[in-house]
């Protein structure tokens, strides 16, 4: 069984927001931004992961850590869904307020643009079905075959 490595756990950010966060979790691939980028987008999702092939290096953020087990963008989407408290994870490079939009659409899996795994939202249902394509070496549409897929963008 594959196994992703959780390199550092942050609490969740405890305060009052305006808005409610939403019950998401939201795991970025890339390089995370900024600290001010970070910290709006913790402000809307309940839950922030770095998906990072060296996450060491940014061990001074305040978000869980994660390192992915498989290629990019697969291996971090089902190393998140794995890892997430919340059964939703938006899953996109770079942090930005737009992603929560994907969140609250419906579907097993929500992209912003059809053939395109990220930026993109996966339910944990669709975790069997990610881990099969991981092991098959599967990239781009072969991954979605048999998922509900609705296309937001």
């Amino acid at each position: 069984m594959l196994l992703p490595t959780i390199v550092s756990l942050r609490p969740p950010v405890v305060g009052v927001t305006i808005m409610a966060r939403l019950q998401a979790t939201l795991a970025l691939t890339g390089a995370p931004g900024p600290a001010p980028e970070i910290v709006r987008v913790r402000e809307l999702f309940d839950e922030v992961l770095l998906c990072a092939d060296r996450p060491r290096d940014h061990l001074a953020l305040e978000i869980t850590l994660v390192s992915p087990s498989g290629p990019p963008p697969l291996g971090a989407i089902w190393a998140a869904l794995t890892v997430a408290r919340h059964e939703t994870v938006v899953v996109a490079e770079r942090p930005g307020a737009h992603l929560a939009a994907l969140a609250t659409a419906p579907g097993d899996v929500v992209l912003q643009e059809p053939g395109q795994l990220t930026p993109g939202c996966y339910r944990r249902p669709c975790l069997r079905r990610l881990e099969r394509a991981l092991r098959a070496g599967q990239s781009g549409d072969a991954v979605l075959r048999g998922l509900r897929v609705t296309i937001a963008g």
